[in-house]
């Protein structure tokens, strides 16, 4: 009985304290009391399985937007309008940061390979980088821009019957 109530305790506590509610679609699938075990059960493995330093480590206080808009600013003020950032992944090295891949666009052709990765503090905001690092992606995004451009593009042709 004192095990329930702890249980109940600490899936009350740890409703109370999610960042964004449980979506609608998986209460009405599941229902909320199953919801709520998943995610009770799903707190605790992500936090058995941080190391000691990062589960007692401040909350994440930058978003995969912010890191996203922060690289692209860097890509447009320092090295090319037609690098775009990527999707951000969360990543742990010596802190948590957020690893922003870089890719090479055309506006005739979209999006047409990675030139590179800039990691942004999940913490503080700041943006790691080096002027070798830019130097990379710029000569990265030069040799992919010149093998594209002696490409043709291939205009598809419908048959109209």
């Amino acid at each position: 009985m004192q095990f329930d109530t702890a249980v109940e305790q600490d899936r009350n506590k740890l409703t109370s304290e999610l960042s964004r509610p449980i979506p609608e679609t998986i209460r009405q699938a599941w229902g909320k009391d199953v919801a709520v075990d998943f995610v009770s059960w799903l707190a605790a493995i992500l936090r058995d399985s941080l190391p000691p330093s990062v589960a007692s480590s401040p909350h994440i206080q930058v978003t995969p937007a912010y890191a996203r808009r922060q690289v692209n600013g860097l890509m447009l003020d320092r090295v090319s309008h037609l690098l775009l950032a990527g999707e951000p992944r969360l990543t742990y090295t010596d802190r948590w940061y957020w690893r922003v891949p870089v890719d090479l666009t055309f506006p005739s052709r979209g999006r047409v390979g990675s030139v590179g990765e800039v990691d942004v503090d999940a913490t503080l905001g700041k943006v790691t980088f080096s002027d070798e690092l830019l130097d990379q992606i710029a000569r990265r995004a030069d040799r992919l821009a010149r093998a594209v451009l002696e490409t043709p593009v291939v205009e598809s042709t419908a048959k109209n019957d």
